[in-house]
């Protein structure tokens, strides 16, 4: 049973996407993707078009997003397209592609196009950030005074 908070109307699913309306209706009119008539209008149900993205996911083996691949959620709202994936870390396309080719990072398809979940993002970046400024846990004081009472590194290199 639909729930009416849950009912997306065709430009709705459109921008959800990040597809045209045409191709929208183009998987209506070939059956593509689960649609309910109402009156002269296209409805979809949100759970059932997650539950596709669901469906055709891509986990790869070994692979740990926030713990881990399996809690990776396709939902609508936060889903991201190659283009908007490739903006949010700065990585060139190719590299992105390569990626799903190789299949070294979760994603989803959907009628050819690939989506990504916010959540690989996020779990991205929160496995490559580095400290900013010196060294983890130094202070560059505290290294200009090592050097002084140390050797040089010439002398270790004599010796």
């Amino acid at each position: 049973m639909y729930e009416i908070g849950h009912l997306l109307t065709v430009p709705d699913l459109a921008k959800a996407l990040s597809v045209g309306k045409g191709t929208v209706y183009d998987w209506v009119h070939k059956r593509a993707i689960p649609y309910s008539k109402l009156g002269a209008r296209t409805m979809f149900s949100q759970d059932e078009i997650e539950g596709l993205l669901e469906v055709n996911r891509c986990d790869p083996d070994g692979v740990t997003v926030r713990g881990s691949a399996a809690k990776v959620k396709y939902k609508l709202n936060r889903i991201l397209t190659v283009s908007q994936f490739v903006d949010a870390l700065s990585v060139p396309e190719r590299t992105v592609r390569d990626w799903v080719y190789r299949r070294t990072i979760p994603f989803t398809r959907l009628h050819r196009r690939v989506y990504f979940s916010t959540d690989v993002v996020e779990g991205l970046l929160q496995a490559n950030s580095r400290p900013v400024g010196g060294r983890p846990g130094g202070s560059p004081e505290s290294s200009d005074s090592q050097r002084e009472g140390g050797a040089s590194c010439e002398e270790d290199r004599d010796g």
